[in-house]
């Protein structure tokens, strides 16, 4: 089915709210990275329920996107079901221009996310050798035993007690 003026314009707001919605949760993660680089659990916390939320709207534009797609008849829903519609619509119309903002914020989103993700597992594992130094338990690194649980052989003597 050939999309309609109506539809197109309903799916440029949509594409819109998405792409502010992108943007506010980059911001977010610019402040979720100084507070981890500071080691500032309170903002942390605060950050963290930021970007709950920001992920909630997020969500809810798409769910509304994958509605129109669906009620246009569109084989699929998603990017591969905007892509078939926007193969359809005249790049006068703009969506294109907005489809590949939003891809572009998605992929700063995704590359940020990263390197949050990667500043969180470091402080793990750093805390996880703490620990297992204080513990006088050493695994063997981040190796797996036959049962697919992490090993762990006792150290030769317990430095600290708790």
């Amino acid at each position: 089915m050939t999309p309609d003026r109506q539809s197109l314009e309903h799916l440029s707001r949509l594409l819109g709210r998405e792409i502010d919605c992108a943007r506010e949760l980059l911001q977010t993660l610019a402040l979720e990275y100084q507070a981890l680089t500071r080691a500032d659990t309170d903002r942390i916390e605060s950050v963290a329920a930021d970007k709950r939320l920001q992920l909630q709207q997020l969500q809810q534009c798409l769910l509304e996107q994958d509605r129109l797609l669906q009620r246009l008849g569109s084989t699929g829903a998603g990017p591969q079901g905007i892509e078939r519609l926007l193969a359809q619509a005249s790049p006068r119309d703009g969506l294109h221009a907005q489809w590949e903002e939003l891809r572009a914020v998605t992929r700063q989103l995704r590359e940020q996310n990263e390197i949050n993700g990667g500043i969180v597992s470091l402080g793990q594992r750093h805390v996880r050798q703490a620990l297992e130094l204080l513990t006088g338990r050493c695994s063997d690194g981040d190796t797996y035993g036959p049962g697919g649980g992490r090993r762990s052989t006792p150290a030769p003597k317990t430095l600290a007690k708790a």
